[in-house]
């Protein structure tokens, strides 16, 4: 019991000095630490380190008050208090010079880091995922109770000093907050020597038992004659790996009903699969010598059992040569021979049957695919030939007609008559002046051959014959 007091007020006290360097703000520290001690209600010391747990408290804490802190400076602020704990001759080992730094990416960090995150983990599965125990602490008592009784501010800070150092102790996880609010103002209204109202009494009032207020105050003031919580090492337990099975069965799938015909080839399957291999059954051999008459002397000459391939043995049955052989070798060649045929040939059942026309099948569908692929190549080949050079000559000769086409089609067009003086559509706006249009016939006549000079010269003497009424020579749609 005494261990456990000391290491919870260890753990409280590397919380509330982890909180200053942090510059969380006291709820938060408040709230780590409720959560630090209801964790080791339900678990003991030797499952998990104080310090670990202290730090997953605090990293918790600051998330659930919203005012969340990095791991690295979380882990990196631990690890400095620890450091500054560290004895030395006597005295603290870093008393005046600085400690040593937790290096980032160290096997330390990463270790530290493992532990604190699994720490977490399970503080968050011992309380059931349930934030709100933190939202209801001591604090926010005294505050509320302090403005409702008119006290000073002198009063509020002593009463709000007793309640932080309640968190020392487990009263947060035997007594309900608003006792512990209470005791603290009892304490500070005693230290300070304030009279609170007594008519009616005030501890009543605020629905807290005198006795209750008592026992709470004798447990806050036993804190200041121990001394200051250390740590103490405590051997952790081996975690034994044991496999669970689920607490709920998963249940099984009902699988489809068979119909009787499947019923049927499972059973005709199952017969094929039975079945000995094949070889000469005594038995058999005696029955069929029997039916053909051969009497009891042939059946007991019958050659022994005939041991099967995967017995070991690849011996084949020896045929004796005797007189009693002699009498009944056709009728002994017959049975042999029938039982032979039974070996070579084995009666077929339905999924034999079955067998075979797949096998058709298979090879229909071959034969099928062989001409398909045939019937592929001989594509390829045209594609390539139609790809080859000869087409490509076939088809410049095809565009060079189509091109001598157009060629003769423009020429017939410019051949065409242009009526009297020439259409509108043949001439921009406006008649083109008389040098103009004697440039344009000079440049035509050219440009043209022996056909197009002599239709000029004809028109030259046609206008000549003309009466000289008008000056300006008229020039053809097609010279122009």
């Amino acid at each position: 019991a005494a261990t456990e007091e000391q290491l919870r007020a260890f753990g409280a006290q590397l919380i509330r000095r982890a909180g200053v360097l942090l510059r969380v703000p006291q709820l938060a520290v408040v709230s780590a630490a409720l959560l630090f001690h209801r964790f080791y209600l339900r678990k003991s010391f030797a499952d998990c380190d104080v310090r670990s747990a202290a730090t997953g408290a605090l990293l918790l804490a600051c998330k659930l008050e919203e005012h969340p802190r990095k791991l690295q400076d979380v882990l990196i602020v631990f690890h400095r208090l620890e450091m500054r704990e560290v004895q030395e001759n006597g005295g603290a080992a870093y008393d005046g010079r600085p400690t040593p730094i937790l290096e980032l990416g160290s096997r330390e960090y990463e270790d530290f880091k493992k532990e604190v995150v699994r720490a977490e983990r399970n503080i968050l599965k011992e309380m059931g995922f349930d934030a709100t125990i933190v939202t209801d602490t001591p604090h926010r008592y005294v505050l509320q109770y302090s403005s409702s009784l008119s006290c000073s501010n002198a009063f509020t800070q002593k009463a709000w000093n007793y309640a932080n150092d309640s968190l020392h102790t487990s009263l947060c996880c035997t007594h309900s907050p608003h006792e512990i609010a209470v005791a603290s103002m009892d304490l500070a209204a005693r230290a300070l020597g304030v009279k609170l109202p007594e008519n009616p009494p005030w501890r009543e009032a605020l629905d807290a038992e005198a006795a209750e207020v008592r026992q709470i105050a004798r447990a806050l003031l036993s804190i200041y004659r121990k001394p200051a919580a250390g740590y103490i090492f405590i051997p952790r337990k081996k975690r034994v790996a044991v496999a669970q099975e689920p607490s709920t069965p998963f249940p099984e799938t009902p699988l489809p009903a068979k119909s009787p015909s499947d019923e049927e080839n499972d059973d005709a399957t199952a017969n094929a699969r039975s079945q000995d291999p094949p070889g000469l059954d005594a038995g058999r051999v005696a029955e069929m010598l029997e039916e053909r008459g051969g009497g009891s002397e042939l059946s007991a000459m019958a050659p022994p059992p005939v041991p099967s391939a995967g017995s070991g043995g690849g011996r084949q049955p020896t045929s004796r040569s005797g007189s009693n052989l002699s009498l009944g070798t056709n009728q002994v060649g017959d049975a042999v021979g029938h039982g032979g045929d039974d070996r070579k040939h084995p009666p077929k059942d339905r999924s034999h049957r079955e067998n075979d026309r797949e096998r058709e099948r298979h090879k229909v569908n071959g034969k099928d695919r062989g001409k398909e692929k045939d019937r592929e190549q001989e594509r390829r080949k045209d594609r390539h030939r139609d790809r080859g050079p000869g087409r490509d000559k076939e088809r410049e000769k095809e565009r060079d007609k189509d091109r001598d086409r157009e060629k003769r089609k423009g020429r017939d067009r410019k051949r065409s008559p242009s009526g009297s003086g020439g259409s509108s559509g043949s001439r921009r706006r406006g008649s083109p002046s008389p040098q103009r249009a004697r440039a344009v016939a000079r440049r035509s006549r050219s440009r043209s051959g022996g056909r197009g000079g002599k239709q000029s010269h004809r028109g030259k003497r046609d206008k000549r014959k003309r009466s000289s009424s008008s000056s300006t020579p008229s020039v053809d749609s097609g010279d122009l």
